[in-house]
């Protein structure tokens, strides 16, 4: 009777672990990425971003140079999915994209029109 009761629970343990497999792990962009922008004008087709995490969610900052960082607004992450605005010279610039480990693809949007960005991750902070 004992043996069947460890049998049992040992099932049952099994069962439960099975129906809710791996455990999911949330994807952290945190860690300053070195992006480039082909197609926009010079000085402003490479820099960095660097991300952040507070109490109220991501922050991004975007920039030639660690020294020259502007703050983006409207940042919304979902998963892997990030997207921001930042003002260049009064302009809104809207950035959007995909992380995939250490590598984002995305797009840059203003009112000269769209263009592919990429950035690798250089550290975690």
């Amino acid at each position: 009777m004992f043996l069947k009761s460890i049998m049992a629970i040992s099932m049952l343990s099994i069962i439960t672990y099975a129906a809710k497999g791996e455990p999911v792990v949330k994807y952290s962009p945190v860690g300053t990425w070195e992006y480039s922008v082909p197609g926009v004008p010079e000085g402003y087709d490479t820099g960095i971003m660097v991300i952040t995490e507070n109490e109220d969610g991501l922050v991004v900052e975007v920039g030639s140079s660690r020294e020259y960082l502007m703050k983006a607004e409207k940042v919304e992450f979902d998963n892997t999915k990030l997207s921001f605005v930042v003002y260049v010279e009064y302009e809104e610039i809207r950035i959007s994209g995909e992380f995939d480990k250490e590598k984002f693809a995305g797009k840059v949007s203003y009112v000269e029109g769209e263009f592919d960005m990429t950035a690798t991750k250089l550290s975690e902070s």
